[in-house]
């Protein structure tokens, strides 16, 4: 149990956005004293510059393997702690994908058996996700051509059965990308695939078996390639940017629920290969970027948060004043100084890596030395990974046109990290459409920090683990989860350097059982008052705040008993969104839950 503390835990006056939302449920935990989190204090941000090695090694089979590569897969296939990587083949022609092992040495071993590795065909990316729900990936494969696309089911660490009569394997056409994705919001994934100059297919899963659906983003026919799905406007249901080919606006279809979709088209007309979603400016909401190829401008889009959540193009970056041949991208914070950079693979063209210069600004600076940015080849898919396990994000880079993959190893810094890893109960079990903000004390300063688990990113690239640089922070003050069943689960006093793997809680409204904390918090909008429940006697406080982080209203402050108490909150809130958070302190442990309030006054 959790030592005594001398005061409440800090209010931060620098809180996430908060948006329209469905109700919500409240898990509390605490994930270790702030004195158990404590290390050596590391540098901040002014440590020395960040350097990259390219990794050559001859017995290593990701960097001599050729191929026309598309994207690749981040993912720990065995369960061991560390990131294997799947790599999609072929595009144009018929090659075989490639599944590389991590031994947990920083080295890899090939797969050489299985139909994964064995079937070929021109695919062009895969994602992974657990369809069915027996805690094993599952694998969709990508093919371009009409080849007919490939699942696999996934039978434990890297054997996998390949799904043949089934409507996502029998549907042929000009395949480009694809994602799972909760679309309906029944707890397990449905499949998206991307086509061609045909109709894209939308597949609801039904107990494990997929029926198709005719859907508003399914209307029509375009030349759409990328399909990055998102929680764009914190609703908690998925929403779906598609990139056009061509000189044809793209398109992001807001999700309403049941679905039901609405067209949100820009006004770009440039040919979007990739793109990916980050909260690059530390804002609370989900911003994107659209390489676009052909030497055309990329566009970043900044997310103007609540209540509209329109993305406006930010022209004035040096983003959006990139022309090339870009493709895929790729968020990523490889410094660890607590906000996202950038890189974008371009084909036939040097790399692209934009290097985030954090608060206030948020300007992403264009790199223009070192191995990354300097070694052309004709690069597509790009991801970002941790694949030995030393808290800094290494990249892999795909190639087309049977040249080798680059693989980069960062060489680190000493600043504090944080690597989440997601499990759903409630939710689907990969925890796809999970949102997790982070509060750390960074430079001086608290600071928020978002990020999604998502099945796709970029072009055709995926890792499910979401990588947090905490800079000069000792400790995670707290990590709260949005998953995708509405549960809001918060640990506080988090110690950083580390893979953290959190599991949806399996309750509604208390606290994590394991712990015994037993807090509840809820609000009741009826009769305008919250209702909260202690595990013993001891101090409590709890206020509403705004969405900028202001206290708007102190509801308690002192000793409370054992039990359920309620407190109105007065005279009614004006509109908009805010928190109610309560902090509670006894002899023998503390504890804090949220919870979001609504007033649609």
């Amino acid at each position: 149990m959790n030592a005594p503390v001398s005061r409440f835990l800090s209010v931060s006056s620098a809180r996430p956005r908060f948006a329209r939302m469905r109700s919500s449920r409240i898990a509390l935990r605490l994930a270790g004293s702030a004195a158990a989190g404590i290390l050596l204090a590391a540098a901040g941000r002014g440590a020395a510059a960040q350097s990259f090695t390219r990794v050559l090694d001859p017995a290593n089979r990701v960097v001599t393997d050729t191929g026309n590569s598309g994207g690749g897969c981040w993912v720990d296939l065995d369960d061991d702690g560390d990131l294997d990587l799947l790599v999609a083949n072929g595009n144009l022609v018929s090659q075989a994908n490639a599944l590389y092992l991590n031994t947990g040495a920083g080295t890899f071993v090939k797969v050489t058996t299985g139909a994964v590795v064995t079937d070929g065909g021109s695919s062009i990316g895969g994602t992974f996700g657990d369809y069915d729900g027996d805690g094993r990936l599952d694998l969709f494969v990508t093919n371009r051509n009409n080849f007919g696309n490939f699942l696999y089911h996934g039978e434990g660490d890297t054997l996998f059965t390949k799904v043949t009569e089934t409507p996502p394997v029998t549907d042929i056409s000009n395949s480009n990308s694809s994602s799972w994705v909760d679309v309906d919001g029944d707890g397990d994934l449905d499949l998206y695939v991307v086509n061609f100059e045909a109709t894209d297919f939308l597949y609801r899963n039904d107990g494990g078996t997929f029926v198709s659906v005719n859907a508003p983003p399914l209307a029509g026919t375009s030349s759409s390639i990328p399909g990055a799905w998102a929680d764009y406007d914190a609703d908690r249901d998925p929403d779906l940017f598609l990139g056009i080919a061509g000189s044809v606006d793209d398109v992001l279809w807001r999700n309403e629920g049941e679905l039901d979709f609405t067209s949100i088209p820009f006004s770009d007309g440039r040919t979007t290969l990739g793109a990916s979603w980050g909260d690059y400016d530390n804002d609370g909401d989900l911003d994107l970027v659209a390489p676009s190829f052909l030497n055309e401008a990329t566009v970043l889009y900044r997310n103007e948060g609540a209540p509209d959540y329109t993305l406006t193009p930010d022209n004035a970056s040096p983003v959006s004043n990139t022309f090339a041949n870009a493709v895929g991208s790729g968020w990523g914070d490889y410094d660890n100084d607590g906000d996202l950079d950038l890189f974008m693979g371009a084909n036939a063209q040097n790399n692209i890596l934009f290097e985030n210069q954090g608060p206030p600004s948020y300007d992403l600076v264009r790199v223009t030395t070192g191995t990354l940015v300097t070694g052309g080849g004709n690069s597509f898919g790009c991801v970002w990974g941790d694949y030995d396990g030393d808290g800094q994000l290494d990249l892999f880079v795909a190639n087309q046109q049977n040249q080798i993959n680059f693989l980069y190893h960062n060489d680190g810094n000493a600043n504090h990290w944080l690597t989440v890893r997601c499990a759903g109960t409630a939710s689907n079990p990969t925890a796809i459409g999970a949102r997790v903000h982070v509060r750390a004390t960074i430079g001086g300063s608290p600071r928020w920090q978002l990020q999604e688990v998502a099945a796709q990113s970029g072009y055709n690239s995926q890792n499910l683990d979401l990588h947090f640089g905490l800079g000069d922070a000792t400790v995670v003050d707290s990590l709260w989860i949005e998953w995708p069943s509405g549960i809001d689960q918060v640990l506080v006093a988090v110690a950083p350097d580390r893979l953290l793997r959190v599991t949806e809680s399996a309750s509604s409204s208390t606290g994590d059982p394991a712990d015994g904390t037993g807090l509840r918090l809820q609000w009741d909008g009826g009769r305008r008052e919250v209702r909260y429940a202690l595990p013993e006697d001891g101090e409590v406080m709890l206020a509403l705040f705004d969405v900028g982080g202001r206290q708007v209203r102190s509801l308690v402050l002192g000793d409370r008993s054992r039990g359920v108490h309620r407190v109105g909150i007065g005279d009614p809130l004006p509109h908009g969104i805010f928190l109610g958070r309560l902090q509670f302190r006894s002899s023998s442990r503390v504890g804090e839950a949220t919870v979001r309030i609504v007033s649609l006054r």
